[in-house]
């Protein structure tokens, strides 16, 4: 399979790799921005350390990165599929 191909293709692993990491990207942004919060004292720094970790969490996550394309499905062709229920 070449380069091109591969381009957009998540598969079922991928999706739960990317899910799983995403959960835990805005879970432990959440936690630190709360953190940055309490010892800043300031509400303006936990907003937006909260929005850096949505920031991080979106570029990891939204695209298809070759990483979750490690265990492709593979598909019969049509026409062997044909020629073996004859």
């Amino acid at each position: 399979m070449d380069a091109i191909t591969k381009i957009g293709k998540i598969d079922l692993k991928g999706q739960k790799l990317a899910e799983n990491m995403g959960v835990a990207l805005i879970v432990s942004s959440a936690a630190i921005s709360l953190v940055v919060g309490k010892v800043t004292d300031n509400m303006l720094n936990t907003v937006y350390t909260y929005l850096a970790g949505i920031v991080l969490t979106v570029l990891v996550v939204a695209f298809p990165l070759p990483m979750y394309n490690k265990n492709p499905i593979k598909w019969l062709d049509a026409e062997k599929s044909e020629t073996s229920k004859k």
